[in-house]
């Protein structure tokens, strides 16, 4: 790449991941809902998730970076459902409680 490319796309993920960005609108993610069941579309959170900043999850045996669609916080080890992704970065909320 040359130095102008390569500026242009770090400029792009800095856009992306900005605070303008916040909070996320359905029409910038790819929807998720063609997958099978919820329980396939688990993840659990492995790095806070906080509101309008990245963390990280574990999603079908691979570390993906997450964002949370709702303006709250996810802790570690807490089980979030996959409803989304935006290029390389999944979109979770967090998993209702079974009673």
């Amino acid at each position: 790449m040359s130095i102008t490319r390569d500026f242009n796309f770090f400029s792009s993920l800095s856009n992306l991941f900005s605070s303008d960005s916040f909070p996320l609108t359905p029409e910038q993610f790819e929807d998720s809902s063609t997958l099978e069941e919820t329980i396939a579309n688990a993840a659990v959170v492995e790095k806070a998730i906080q509101p309008g900043k990245p963390g990280r999850v574990k999603y079908q045996g691979v570390w993906w970076s997450a964002r949370c669609l709702e303006n709250i916080t996810l802790l570690p080890e807490q089980t979030v459902t996959v409803v989304g992704r935006m290029n390389l970065t999944l979109l979770v909320q967090p998993t209702p409680q079974q009673a």
